[in-house]
């Protein structure tokens, strides 16, 4: 297990003494990399938000139907339980 561990650590020495030979990043490329990112995550985030709207919607509007078959149900058993007599 100890011998694991060591050639562990090893890589990661010369990992990080890999990246410390690379040249940096140019902050030019960093920000433009940055504004993608936010762009695509903004514009994934938008379409989701106008899919769940349009679901909402349509739910809207399928719970006014049942709301409206129910008021007229009701309306037929309250016609329903008066007497016909004229008492």
């Amino acid at each position: 297990m100890a011998a694991a561990e060591a050639a562990a650590a090893d890589a990661d020495d010369d990992l990080l003494a890999d990246r410390e030979q690379c040249p940096p990043i140019p902050q030019a490329k960093v920000v433009l990399l940055v504004n993608n990112f936010v762009i695509n995550t903004v514009e994934l985030a938008n379409v989701f938000a106008a899919s769940c709207e349009d679901r909402l919607a349509a739910i809207a509007q399928r719970i006014s139907g049942v709301e409206l078959g129910l008021a007229l149900l009701e309306a037929k058993l309250n016609s329903a339980r008066r007497p016909r007599g004229g008492v």
